[in-house]
């Protein structure tokens, strides 16, 4: 077999030395392209290995611009579309589909190992969607959090009274003042019926008109959102979003989201039903919440007897009951096992407490949806 192709093309070099090019003549060898200079002087070869191009080569490209790893500042540019496709057997690197691998070579490895961790969690019962909650950049949780308020704030009134808006403010300061980054949370209060209140990824939470009205002592609202916070310290409103929306789009979240991703997540959080070992870790940091607050945990007992009685009373056969425990319906879905969080709250320790809110602050909370 032949060591190389016989037939030549013209070309021009530049050994980068000066700033002029010379014509040239090249051809194709087993071991490289060698260029004959019309200047007399020796042949030079250029391995195929070490061959690279700021233009890579595509199907029908008429012309090559080609440099040398070892002669940085060296040319050679040549017009002849045939040299053009032989070279591009010969060199593959300096084809469009290399460079396009070389760029996506970073970004598959990746992206494959997301997933094989994504895989390990799965396989060994590692809790996964709390474990993907906790990759998920502080950006993304932010990001998702400003959705899910924008979803429930979409179509139902922001509370903003300036007196409800300040009590409620040091309601949160005094839940908050041992808590690392307490900037972190921030509650949006709503005018909607609705008995409920809700965590949502990034710090985010709602509370709604409906609970603040059903509330007997502000120690009961204290409780509730101490819970929330809760939730949110432990990443459960992440964690749902995650169990909801599957292993793809938490992939899609966890490498930058997408519009599609991010949208109608407030039905997500609205539906999210919280597992029981999640619901018990959010009442113990409740709990430490209150003590350090000094605010009593029996608002928190409270609220949750109550919500147990309207459980038990929707199959009494009372309207009267039906229609009272349709009001916690929603929240009794959403937060389940009322009862036995209530025993677990009452058997926890004692300590001495001080009132959650001043009564003017209270009256002022009560009226926060009132025009300021």
């Amino acid at each position: 077999m032949s060591n190389s192709i016989e037939k030549s093309w013209t070309a021009k070099f530049s050994d980068g030395q000066s700033a002029r090019s010379w014509p040239s003549t090249v051809r194709l060898d087993k071991g490289g392209i060698v260029i004959m200079r019309d200047t007399g002087e020796d042949d030079i070869v250029w391995p195929y290995g070490a061959l690279k191009t700021p233009t890579p080569l595509s199907r029908g490209s008429k012309e090559a611009f080609v440099t040398y790893t070892y002669m940085p500042d060296a040319q050679l540019f040549v017009t002849h579309s045939d040299f053009v496709e032989l070279l591009a057997r010969r060199a593959p690197q300096l084809t469009t589909a290399s460079h396009r691998w070389r760029w996506a070579k970073p970004f598959i490895a990746l992206a494959l190992l997301i997933v094989m961790i994504f895989s390990a969690v799965w396989l060994l019962d590692l809790q996964p969607a709390r474990t993907i909650a906790g990759m998920l950049p502080e950006y993304t949780r932010q990001t998702v959090g400003r959705n899910v308020i924008a979803g429930f704030t979409a179509q139902r009134r922001v509370c903003n009274s300036s007196a409800g808006k300040e009590a409620l403010n040091r309601l949160m300061g005094r839940l908050l003042k041992d808590v690392d980054k307490p900037d972190y949370f921030h509650v949006t209060v709503i005018d909607w019926k609705l008995v409920n209140a809700f965590a949502a990824p990034g710090g985010q939470m709602v509370i709604t008109s409906g609970l603040i009205r059903a509330a007997r002592t502000p120690e009961e609202v204290a409780g509730v959102l101490a819970h929330e916070i809760g939730h949110g310290i432990e990443l459960h409103p992440e964690a749902g979003v995650v169990r909801a929306i599957g292993l793809s789009a938490a992939l899609e979240l966890l490498t930058g989201g997408s519009s599609g991703t991010l949208s109608n997540l407030s039905a997500v959080i609205l539906q999210n039903s919280y597992v029981r070992q999640d619901e018990r870790a959010a009442d113990m940091q409740a709990l430490q919440l209150l003590r350090q607050a000094r605010i009593s945990q029996n608002g928190l007992a409270d609220f949750f007897q109550r919500i147990s009685g309207n459980e038990a009373s929707t199959s009494s056969g009372d309207g009267k009951s039906e229609r009272s425990a349709a009001t916690f319906g929603n929240l009794l879905r959403t937060h389940p096992y009322p009862e036995e969080r209530a025993r677990t709250v009452r058997a926890s320790a004692r300590y001495s407490s001080t009132p959650a809110m001043t009564r003017a602050d209270w009256r002022a909370l009560k009226q926060i949806c009132s025009s300021p």
